[in-house]
């Protein structure tokens, strides 16, 4: 089990990230429920539960009696997984007014506003990825077209072309670049689709991902 915050602890949620490679949770299960590291008296966000792990946190919350947000109120997302055995992409050209290169914190502005699912907060994360070089764009002439974050566990996220930049191949190519970046230095590459977003699946299925399990977020709070 690792766990992290995803903010700070006055403004924002506390984020914990828990996997098990058994399929057996009873001793993560017990762990969770006694351990006095995580502090369960605060609002926890729960990212990425494979179908396991997601039973064994939802058993926890029932044993400390504490509020699960469960399938009602998250969507599950499907993970998608490049094998890193396959060949990089290569013969990309980039046209002479297009350049790859990081965001700087001039661009939090931009990307948190497109994001549906910003809250008060969210341009702390963005901005702390960015200090950590967890992001990448396409810049057209030096203005920014398209971008795609690494987020705090290593998934692709947040890919998005802006609008009168669309069905020109940016959100392809900018993944492109990245994965071969993440190839290059031994990285893996994977990331979550939402359930029902056929246009992502498509981009990730041409772009050679394969698709996995489904896993879920959750928030555990107290009663």
């Amino acid at each position: 089990m690792f766990y992290c915050y995803n903010g700070k602890r006055s403004d924002t949620f506390n984020e914990v990230i828990i996997h098990c490679p058994r399929l057996d949770t009873t001793d993560l299960e017990n762990a969770l429920v006694s351990t006095k590291i995580v502090n369960w008296s605060e609002a926890i966000i729960v990212p990425c539960l494979p179908p396991h792990t997601y039973e064994c946190v939802k058993r926890v919350a029932h044993r400390l009696k504490l509020h699960f947000e469960g399938e009602n109120e998250h969507t599950p997302h499907d993970l998608v997984l490049f094998d890193q055995h396959k060949p990089r992409f290569e013969n990309i050209c980039l046209p002479d007014d297009i350049t790859f290169q990081p965001l700087s914190e001039e661009h939090v502005d931009i990307v948190d506003s497109v994001w549906p699912n910003r809250y008060d907060t969210s341009k702390w994360l963005f901005k702390l990825l960015i200090k950590n070089n967890a992001s990448y764009g396409l810049f057209k002439n030096k203005e920014l077209v398209a971008w795609v974050f690494v987020n705090e566990i290593g998934a692709l996220v947040h890919l998005y072309t802006l609008d009168g930049h669309r069905k020109m191949g940016y959100g392809k190519l900018v993944m492109q670049l990245l994965c071969n970046k993440s190839l290059e230095e031994k990285k893996p590459v994977f990331g979550y689709c939402k359930r029902g977003n056929v246009s992502a699946i498509k981009l990730y299925e041409s772009l050679g991902f394969d698709q996995y399990y489904y896993v879920r977020w959750t928030v555990l709070s107290p009663k």
